[in-house]
């Protein structure tokens, strides 16, 4: 069975006025022992993104606590349907609020493999050792355009769509919108990463790949230093470190 041999959170405003992402188990909860994970996003620009990555991240983290089974596709999808309820929910008492969303990324280890999913541009990677193993695709415009050809992955860093997401959690999100991945390969000194987009402002794969690599202990301390004061967007993570 794997285990997590070391947690690494971040949960920060940038240079934004309020903090919109939100992450499960809360800032400094996570115990080695947890098995859920979620970062979130609150989409700028719409009313209450704050309060949806709350609602999100708390309603899925709790619900699949619950379950027997809180890995299988089933198990996910009541999560979202419910997260979608608790949305409405305060929506109907908070009418301005009616666009609020969020994206998401989310992590279940079960065993010997991770249950992934994830909707919107937060991002999930898997990395061992020197290279990215695995990462999500964005479910963004820009995304989009690099796979109808119309751009190319590099002008995705700049062009003028790029915080564009096509797909998020709000009161209108269908199971369907949310993509899935099972890792059932991972090995001792795996890294995986779930980090909204405010992250990937200051640092590139090979960024990532060298601040893994680095001897200090402290990889929350590194993200942090390469980003505050310089990320314009909130920036959040859980950085999860397998041991079999």
């Amino acid at each position: 069975m794997n285990a997590i041999s070391a947690i690494y959170a971040l949960m920060e405003k940038g240079k934004r006025q309020k903090v919109e992402d939100y992450i499960f188990p809360r800032p400094g909860t996570a115990l080695l022992t947890d098995r859920i994970f979620i970062v979130c996003d609150g989409v700028g620009g719409n009313s209450k993104g704050e309060v949806a990555s709350q609602i999100v991240a708390e309603t899925l983290g709790n619900e699949l606590k619950q379950s027997h089974f809180p890995s299988t596709v089933q198990a996910i999808h009541h999560a979202v349907l419910r997260a979608r309820t608790n949305l409405q929910n305060f929506v109907n008492l908070h009418p301005d609020a009616e666009k609020m969303s969020t994206t998401l990324t989310l992590a279940i280890f079960d065993g010997n493999t991770v249950q992934l999913a994830w909707c919107g541009d937060s991002k999930i990677y898997h990395i061992r050792k020197d290279q990215i193993h695995w990462k999500s695709k964005d479910h963004s415009l820009v995304q989009h355009l690099v796979d109808t050809g119309e751009i190319s992955p590099e002008e995705m860093h700049t062009h003028p769509n790029r915080n564009v997401i096509l797909r998020s959690i709000s009161i209108r999100v269908d199971t369907e919108d949310i993509s899935l991945h099972h890792l059932t390969d991972l090995e001792k000194g795996d890294y995986i990463l779930l980090a909204t987009d405010g992250i990937f402002e200051q640092l590139s794969d090979d960024t990532i790949i060298t601040i893994l690599n680095n001897h200090q202990s402290d990889k929350s301390g590194l993200f942090y230093q390469y980003c505050e004061g310089k990320t314009n967007d909130n920036y959040s993570m859980y950085l999860l470190q397998i041991d079999q």
